[in-house]
């Protein structure tokens, strides 16, 4: 079996996207990221993403390279590649959370899973284990950064 890894991406869309065109894409992806066996979060903040993958290597890197060459992004920048233990988001394809730059991020995306009941699924209340890959500083400051753009 391979190896576990995480990938952290960010990247700019080029045009807003509505509520419906981000429902829209986070089915795409789920579908994608069946067929590749993948897991993860899509985090979608003041018309960037922040996304995170996880799953085998070559499926992570094949799915990242499809990313670099879609037109809806632009500015993508790999943020961090790293084996992991076991799987973060092992119950989702992908997640879709949208946050803003107005508050405490930790706060918004453990919000966003209470009210989809997700903290509840999985016995893991306090939601550490979520933003775990959110919570460097490097994050936070793109995320911040961003928000200038």
């Amino acid at each position: 079996m391979s190896a576990l890894y995480q990938l952290l991406f960010k990247s700019q869309v080029k045009k807003p996207l509505t509520d419906q065109a981000l429902t829209q894409l986070a089915k795409l992806c789920r579908f994608k990221n069946f067929t590749h066996q993948l897991s993860g979060l899509l985090v979608y903040s003041n018309e960037h993403f922040y996304q995170l993958l996880e799953g085998r290597l070559e499926s992570l890197e094949s799915v990242y390279q499809c990313i670099l060459q879609d037109r809806r992004h632009q500015k993508v920048v790999l943020l961090a590649k790293e084996p992991i233990a076991e799987r973060t988001f092992w119950r989702w394809h992908m997640k879709r959370a949208v946050i803003d730059d107005k508050g405490d991020i930790r706060a918004q995306l453990i919000a966003q899973m209470q009210k989809d009941n997700l903290l509840a699924s999985t016995n893991k209340n306090d939601g550490g284990f979520i933003l775990k890959p959110f919570s460097n500083m490097l994050f936070k400051q793109v995320v911040k950064s961003s928000s200038t753009l």
